[in-house]
């Protein structure tokens, strides 16, 4: 072989390395790119902030939620919701709540809980669900009603942090700490 042959066949293996070095490096980043863009759409991270799910959940612990429809939730599943508007004079945080669902669908309404406007119906109607707190005191379905089924953001896949016993206090502006809420 010749020696311009030899130094053509290295500039060929060296822009061939160079190119897979490319070809990798550029893979790699659309890979990472599209995990990234499908955690983002599907999973949330969020703070608890309130005793309504003491003592399953405290003030301070972070749980991740995992985006999902109102459909493919079961009786006990923990659920990140928006809550529908209270009634007049009753007292309720704005904003996400995380609660239990405590009866979907066609089930049984639970006792204590109001059917659509005010009225004791036997089962959930459609679209909507019952969610309680797991603190007896908290705000839920009991001060609220049904809850619609839209309103539903996901659901709670597992806590990532637990807080420490009484090293975060509920930091809601105005409200005391005793106040039920998320």
């Amino acid at each position: 072989m010749t020696e311009v042959a030899q130094a053509r066949r290295r500039r060929v293996e060296k822009y061939t390395r160079g190119m897979a070095w490319v070809l990798v490096t550029g893979l790699s980043a659309a890979v990472a790119a599209g995990v990234l863009t499908w955690l983002r759409r599907n999973l949330l991270l969020v703070a608890v902030n309130g005793l309504s799910m003491e003592p399953t959940l405290r003030s301070g612990d972070r749980v991740l939620v995992r985006r999902r429809s109102a459909d493919l939730l079961a009786v006990g599943d923990i659920v990140l919701l928006t809550p529908p508007a209270s009634p007049a004079g009753a007292a309720s945080r704005r904003g996400p709540h995380l609660k239990r669902v405590a009866a979907l669908p066609d089930d049984p309404i639970p006792p204590g809980i109001r059917g659509p406007a005010g009225e004791r119906a036997a089962r959930v109607p459609p679209g909507h669900l019952v969610v309680l707190s797991d603190n007896p005191m908290g705000t839920d379905s009991r001060n609220w009603g049904l809850c619609p089924a839209g309103g539903v953001t996901g659901v709670m896949l597992f806590r990532t942090h637990r807080a420490a016993m009484g090293s975060v206090p509920d930091s809601t502006p105005g409200v005391p700490e005793s106040t039920p809420g998320c």
